[in-house]
């Protein structure tokens, strides 16, 4: 497989396993409880209060709906996000995902980030 497609696959992966297990050992200074101001397992409509949440998925049949988290920053350490994405599960937040845009830079980027913030 080329390393052009290898490469936002694997750094796309990093990514979403750094952001999605908040339980795990995470370097100081980084948002353990939540994310961006947002508790774990706050309610939606309280986030919505004081955070632009778009809806980017309705209803999966699960509970769970997905929110695109807007005005905030694309940068993740030197790579740019596509897009922060925050799932939230029976109206509560349950997850965040932040696909990045494609490209070796970008890759390496997250890579380099994703390796000084997990421990």
């Amino acid at each position: 497989m080329p390393h052009e497609i290898l490469f936002p696959i694997v750094a796309s992966l990093l990514l979403v396993v750094e952001h999605s297990t908040p339980q795990q050992g995470i370097a100081a200074g980084t948002e353990v409880n939540g994310f961006a101001g947002m508790v774990w397992g706050s309610s939606l409509q309280a986030n919505q209060q004081t955070k632009n949440l778009i809806l980017s998925k309705g209803n999966d049949g699960k509970g769970g709906s997905l929110y695109t988290l807007k005005d905030v920053s694309m940068g993740f350490g030197q790579a740019t996000l596509a897009a922060i994405e925050c799932s939230f599960v029976k109206n509560r937040l349950a997850r965040r995902y932040a696909p990045f845009l494609p490209g070796k830079h970008n890759f390496l980027g997250v890579k380099s980030r994703s390796h000084t913030t997990v421990r």
